[in-house]
């Protein structure tokens, strides 16, 4: 179903194959475990290589990235026994009216969180 000038119409999709991706580091199937969208991308994780992919599948273009490895009280990021959720996000420059693309990283252990955040433009990591 689809929304339209205050309708809704039945609408028909065809599925005509899958798509996939290489991951370039390690030569093999990317194994999306999750995916998480924002304004026609698409957020992939696979916990199995801590790595991330934002992904255009109509361009075919991608941006990976790696989970950063960083220390918060003696914790890793990517504990085994935590709780890690991302979310993709776009704000709009008011001056350059550019469009820009944020990763927001949740995660929990025990009875703490850490939030950290991923800048596309910059391709940095902040807490």
């Amino acid at each position: 179903m689809l929304k339209n000038e205050y309708r809704i119409r039945s609408l028909s999709v065809e599925l005509k194959g899958e798509l996939g991706l290489l991951d370039p580091l390690h030569s093999v199937q990317f194994k999306i475990t999750h995916v998480f969208h924002c304004d026609g991308l698409l957020l992939c994780t696979y916990e199995g290589y801590h790595r991330l992919v934002v992904w255009n599948p109509c361009t075919g273009q991608t941006k990976w990235l790696n989970h950063p490895v960083s220390r918060y009280k003696g914790y890793i990021t990517y504990t085994p026994g935590g709780n890690i959720t991302y979310t993709l996000g776009c704000y709009q420059d008011k001056k350059s009216h550019n469009s820009n693309y944020k990763i927001l990283k949740l995660v929990e252990w025990e009875k703490n969180q850490r939030f950290e955040i991923y800048e596309i433009k910059s391709d940095s990591w902040r807490t």
